[in-house]
């Protein structure tokens, strides 16, 4: 391993909502990813990291404790609605701007929304919507930092990284209805 070249370890898993990437590096969970119906190869899941972390090495063994209890936290939350319990995150990457952001995201309540200009007045900054927007678009460890649970004006739901249907299905769970799916996208 090179000098400043990241190492993590990765644990993909099959969810109600397909097929799921989360790693963790020393200081926490940094990513958690939606892969989509297919679970990913060895090569697409280095593609994704690489993405978010270039030049990054995934660690070949085991994962740790962290990873498997966050994934049975995400699977009860995803089955059950089961609140996640706090976790470990590293969110390093971020700006201060957008780590300010993903605070202010933690603040949401499980099953309450708000919209990114609440977002905005809460870190603020009340003329910072878009970049709120932006923000919540970069976040790196979806469901774990709630970005679903921000909404645009008027109660619409906005964009999502991992796509409309998923944050609706999110939206959904939170207000007991159930992912309303049945098995993987």
């Amino acid at each position: 391993m090179t000098s400043g070249q990241r190492l993590f370890s990765t644990i993909t898993f099959s969810s109600p909502l397909g097929w799921i990437l989360t790693a963790a590096g020393p200081e926490g969970i940094c990513l958690l990813h939606f892969c989509g119906p297919v679970q990913p190869s060895e090569s697409q899941e280095q593609e994704i990291m690489g993405r978010e972390y270039p030049g990054c090495k995934i660690k070949p063994d085991a994962p740790p404790p962290l990873l498997s209890e966050t994934k049975k936290a995400v699977l009860e939350y995803l089955t059950h609605g089961t609140p996640l319990p706090p976790l470990p995150l590293d969110v390093s990457k971020g700006t201060p701007f957008r780590r300010k952001v993903w605070k202010a995201l933690c603040d949401i309540p499980h099953g309450e929304t708000r919209s990114y200009l609440d977002i905005s007045k809460a870190i603020g900054q009340p003329r910072a919507s878009r970049a709120v927007g932006q923000a919540c678009g970069s976040n790196p460890v979806a469901i774990l930092i709630p970005c679903h649970r921000v909404l645009a004006v008027g109660g619409k739901l906005g964009g999502y990284t991992g796509g409309l249907d998923i944050k609706e299905a999110l939206l959904k769970l939170e207000r007991g209805a159930g992912l309303g799916r049945s098995g993987n996208r």
